[in-house]
């Protein structure tokens, strides 16, 4: 009698478990559905619905929604996450608008991000941190995290790439690799190659984002005098950190690349 009791309870207690997570919430004229399903299913399924009619419907591991103002006037945009699950990446993030009446996906992007108002007009701006730089021999720890920022622009309608309207936040990824890289020189010990490598880069990558070449150049030629086989090493790789500097433009899509990123994600 009592092992069937035990066997009940388990019995209950794991299909209680297993039942997927419901979440309902409203955005504006829109309904939000969230259902996590973990044990059961794949993942996570998203609805936005209006009137009863579905509009969009998203999946993944795990989805998470946000509201942030990031363009003049009505309601927040709808920020929706998926995470793949992976422990060192991947996140999607796709952007919608209601204005206007209609759902409407305007951007999307890789990466985590940060939402500040960053120049006093009341939109927040979007501060996307993704891994870039990767060299053969590099442990995943190792990866540059860089940064870009993308605003609305309100001649274009639309958000854009406006990195270098704010250095000061380049600058402060620049100068914390800059102290990795120093208190490295300062006591390399038994310390794996990439431990100078990685500050390295993401420093001269960090700098090239803030529009300050010139100032990084100078500084690495100092930092590295007494040092020439890293100096070897820097002038050997930089063409491939100028490029994912330049890469950082192309983190945030727009217009008919959003649904391929949707895709590539696995959010469809």
């Amino acid at each position: 009698m009592y092992r069937r009791v035990l066997l009940l309870l388990f019995a209950f207690q794991s299909a209680v478990l297993a039942a997927p997570t419901v979440t309902t919430g409203t955005w504006g004229n829109f309904t939000l559905k969230t259902v996590d399903d973990h044990l059961e299913g794949d993942g996570s399924t998203l609805e936005i619905s209006q009137s009863g009619k579905v509009k969009q419907r998203l999946s993944g591991f795990r989805i998470r929604t946000a509201g942030f103002p990031l363009r003049p006037g009505g309601y927040k945009e709808l920020v929706v996450t998926l995470d793949s699950g992976g422990a060192h990446c991947c996140y999607v993030n796709a952007i919608y608008t209601q204005d206007g009446g209609a759902l409407k996906l305007i951007g999307a992007f890789d990466g985590t991000a940060k939402y500040r108002d960053l120049d006093g007009d009341r939109t927040q701006e979007i501060i996307v941190t993704q891994s870039s730089t990767f060299f053969p021999g590099w442990s995943m720890a190792s990866l540059n995290y860089l940064s870009s920022v993308w605003g609305w622009d309100k001649r274009k309608e639309r958000l854009t790439y406006q990195t270098a309207k704010y250095p000061e936040i380049l600058n402060k990824d620049a100068a914390m690799e800059l102290a990795w890289l120093q208190s490295y020189l300062s006591n390399p010990g038994e310390q794996l190659d990439e431990g100078w490598q990685s500050p390295l880069s993401g420093y001269y990558t960090s700098k090239l984002l803030a529009g300050r070449k010139a100032e990084a150049e100078s500084q690495i030629g100092r930092t590295l005098a007494a040092h020439p086989e890293m100096r070897i090493w820097f002038n050997q790789n930089r063409g491939q950190m100028e490029q994912a500097a330049l890469e950082q433009q192309k983190r945030l899509v727009v217009g008919e690349a959003i649904s391929r990123k949707l895709d590539e994600g696995g959010m469809r």
